[in-house]
């Protein structure tokens, strides 16, 4: 089961490999860009020393969040918190489609691969042939280990480990 207990206020949003601003929820979301950022994360939200903010997730950050079985699947490992759109993106992290990769404000910059998300320790690989998602083992969250030779990606291919 995945605890989406704790709670995501902040998430640090890089386009392509560059720490370009910080994804906020307050009353609203609010993103702001970093003085040094130069690559937008939209067309529609240019470069700019403002505080973009909206009722709803900004669209080019929406269409990163995991829908479909992949959800369902979210939801039913965990029946009693639902997850928060800020908590999927933190989730999905640098595995989403497209230049846009989230993270926690206290984690590293993820490597290209397999890479571990701060709220629930889950390991997330991109697979050939399908999205990039969270590995799951039919138990729970991947775990590297000798005995766990084979893991099965949320649209049922095996990956490699």
């Amino acid at each position: 089961m995945i605890e989406f207990s704790h709670k995501v206020t902040e998430l640090d949003v890089d386009v392509a490999s560059e720490h370009s601003g910080v994804l906020r929820r307050r009353s609203q979301y609010e993103f702001d860009y970093r003085p040094d950022a130069t690559r937008p994360a939209s067309v529609l939200m240019p470069v700019e020393d403002r505080t973009f903010r909206d009722g709803e997730l900004f669209a080019a950050m929406d269409m990163n969040l995991p829908e479909g079985f992949l959800l369902s699947q979210l939801r039913e490992r965990s029946p009693k918190v639902p997850p928060t759109k800020m908590q999927l993106l933190a989730l999905i992290g640098s595995n989403g489609i497209g230049r846009l990769s989230f993270r926690q404000p206290h984690q590293r910059r993820a490597s290209a691969g397999r890479s571990r998300t701060a709220s629930t320790g889950a390991a997330t690989n991109t697979s050939p042939g399908c999205s990039p998602t969270s590995v799951l083992s039919r138990s729970g969250p991947w775990r590297p280990s000798s005995t766990n030779s084979r893991s099965a990606c949320w649209c049922g291919m095996a990956t490699p480990t």
